[in-house]
């Protein structure tokens, strides 16, 4: 009788181990060095959910402990996850190290001290003492020539349960040559942002004792190893793997996703089968979102990778490509994907994506999918900024902001306005346009008009020359305050989270754009001085 061939995709969601780990090469060798060479330091793995962290760290070090005992090391893997608070955390610490202790060695010498220092550890309710007897139990095998090395695996939970006291007392642990253990922590944060999150607010040094191993998608050569593993099982055809790289790029667990259900619905047709592995990515881009929405990091993505464009701050950007969810590519081959329309932030000859195609689509149509008003925003801007520099260089010199301070301050515009909120308004201008240049030094040398937003412009001209500008906008200044507040309210793209109203809203912003577009237009008819 034959053998049904077993799904090499069954294992999905797990911790990948044995021949099923492929790749990595980089990162495997980058632990290896930190973690077993003579330093003997601490590593700190980052990256997305479900990017293959645990994977990585079970493949480099738990797969080899009983080859790493014979060096007498020891390795323990504690997933802290559903920890309740610091007291259990450090309690399992050495309760999980005398288990893989006692199970790679028969030490008489080791007994002997530990186990009635173990009981005290059990049975203690005093946070001093416990540390006192944590401290003392690393310190003695640390003596006996042994090395611990801990995979701390959701370390994220840290800054639910740790106080300053906390990381302090396990940096003195890692860091303390008499009580030295090595530390493998894997995290969807960095340490410092777990750090600055605790529960007391405080901040302490402890992520300044780990090297940094971001963790992104499969490279080109994984990808090649990942296929190959899977082909005497899993016979595909370059149509195949180029509809993968469309759906999920080189995300490893996704592509593991995408292919158990076409190995699990062989039967069905291809249109079934592209329609049911849909809906399983849309759940998990979903969890991804609902990531980069706690890490303040959701909005930057949308501005970068679909618009509009506006405070993306440098270490957002940073995060997200370490992350691996945006890509920089060409500006032509993000035009294609959009049919030809510009979308997202253009820097020099390069845009974003998310890392697949697929995903990219999927966050458009999150929040723009069949909604005109991204389409005519950036030619409505630029409008307007071109508007303000007509009007700056008819009314003042090239100093315009201390002539309109002036101006303003002796000719309030009503009674009791206040000439520093103005220039307040004015600073975030020059912030905003030196956090841009910042971020994207090929701006330098702009206008500084260049980087206003849709309530700068209203705020900070519009708003107190209405004699000029009501030539342009025509009716009352009341209502175009309304519009322009509008307009700035949804120019964030997360700013409102109600599905049902939301794209009125957007058609909304949309027929203020055309409404604005159509009064420049006229004003210019009669204005042939003005800026185009």
């Amino acid at each position: 009788m034959a053998t049904e061939t077993l799904n090499p995709f069954s294992g999905l969601g797990r911790i990948v181990t044995g021949d099923r780990f492929v790749g990595r090469q980089e990162k495997l060798n980058t632990i290896k060095q930190r973690v077993l060479g003579k330093e003997y330091s601490n590593i700190a793995v980052i990256g997305l959910p479900k990017i293959g962290k645990s994977s990585l760290v079970w493949e480099c070090l738990m797969q080899n402990r009983e080859s790493l005992a014979t060096d007498k090391t020891i390795v323990f893997y504690y997933q802290i996850g559903s920890t309740r608070n610091s007291f259990d955390f450090f309690k399992k610490m050495v309760i999980k190290t005398d288990e893989e202790f006692s199970e790679q060695f028969d030490d008489d010498k080791y007994k002997e001290f530990a186990l009635p220092i173990i009981k005290e550890i059990k049975e203690t309710t005093s946070i001093e003492d416990l540390t006192e007897y944590v401290e003392q139990y690393f310190r003695k095998i640390r003596r006996w020539g042994y090395k611990v090395i801990a995979i701390l695996d959701e370390f994220d939970r840290a800054q639910d349960i740790f106080e300053l006291a906390d990381f302090q007392e396990l940096r003195e642990i890692s860091y303390e040559p008499e009580t030295k253990i090595c530390l493998v922590t894997c995290s969807r944060k960095t340490l410092s942002e777990i750090e600055n999150k605790t529960k007391d607010g405080k901040l302490s040094n402890f992520a300044r004792i780990f090297t940094d191993c971001p963790l992104q998608m499969f490279t080109q050569e994984d990808v090649m190893e990942y296929w190959k593993r899977v082909s005497h099982v899993f016979p595909t055809n370059n149509e195949h793997k180029e509809l993968v790289e469309f759906l999920v790029g080189s995300h490893p667990w996704l592509m593991d996703v995408v292919n158990d259900y076409y190995y699990c619905h062989k039967d069905e047709s291809q249109e079934e089968k592209l329609n049911g592995v849909k809906l399983s990515l849309m759940q998990a881009l979903d969890e991804m979102v609902s990531t980069l929405e706690k890490e303040n990091l959701l909005n930057a993505a949308i501005q970068l990778v679909v618009g509009p464009f506006y405070d993306v701050q440098t270490i957002q950007i940073e995060k997200l490509l370490s992350y691996g969810f945006i890509k920089i590519v060409p500006i032509d081959q993000k035009k294609n994907l959009f049919n030809g329309n510009k979308m997202g932030a253009i820097i020099g000859d390069n845009s974003y994506v998310c890392f697949s195609d697929f995903s990219t689509l999927d966050l458009y149509r999150r929040y723009y999918a069949d909604i005109p008003y991204v389409g005519i925003w950036s030619e409505t801007e630029n409008e307007l900024r071109a508007l303000i520099k007509t009007y700056l260089s008819e009314r003042y010199s090239d100093n315009w902001e201390n002539d309109m301070q002036l101006f303003l301050t002796n000719n309030l515009p009503f009674r009791g306005f206040n000439v520093n909120t103005w220039s307040q308004n004015v600073q975030q201008l020059k912030d905003n346009m030196n956090n841009m240049i910042s971020t994207f030094p090929t701006m330098r040398g702009n206008h500084i008009i260049d980087f206003t937003l849709t309530s700068q412009i209203f705020n900070i001209f519009i708003k107190w020359d209405w004699g000029w500008f009501g030539n342009v906008f025509q009716g009352l200044k009341q209502d175009w305050y309304d519009k322009f507040d509008h307009l700035t309210k949804v120019r964030n793209p997360v700013a409102h989270n109600n599905p049902g109203n939301i794209k009125a809203e957007m058609e909304l912003a949309r027929t203020y754009c055309i409404q604005i577009h159509q009064c420049i237009t006229n004003w210019l008819e009669t204005h042939p001085t003005a800026t185009s």
